[in-house]
């Protein structure tokens, strides 16, 4: 990072293929969520949590540059899953919304690989609703 001066984390505009990755880490993270909860609550799979709470997620792995949350404000195991439909579907619209805006910028025209591989991200989101 730089050492003074600069936009604020919470003004900077991110753009082109940063903001586009940025969209679908998140995509993949409340995706991942989904299957997640599906896999524990309705197959029985007990999750092995690399990072199963705030305390074992290391400093170097946070990257004020691109404006996160916090990461005290990210539920953290059990916590970021889900058991009822409702929470489903807030992880659904919550990746959908960011999978939609990577396509933004990963238009077909261009970007045949990385727009058919999001289109796929799309259609396993569907089925882990």
């Amino acid at each position: 990072g730089s050492s003074g001066g600069g936009t604020a984390p919470e003004q900077q505009v991110l753009e082109g293929d940063v903001a586009a990755n940025r969209d679908l880490a998140w995509a993949k993270f409340y995706m991942q969520r989904l299957a997640s909860s599906y896999n524990v609550h309705c197959e029985g799979v007990e999750l092995d949590m690399l990072y199963p709470n705030l305390e074992s997620f290391p400093d170097i792995l946070i990257f004020e540059e691109l404006a996160l949350p916090a990461p005290d404000k990210l539920a953290w195991g059990a916590a970021a899953l889900t058991s009822s439909f409702e929470g489903a579907r807030e992880l659904f619209n919550s990746s959908m919304t960011h999978f939609k805006a990577a396509l933004t910028f990963y238009e077909l025209d261009g970007w045949v690989t990385e727009h058919c591989n999001i289109l796929m991200d799309i259609s396993n989101l569907y089925r882990c609703l």
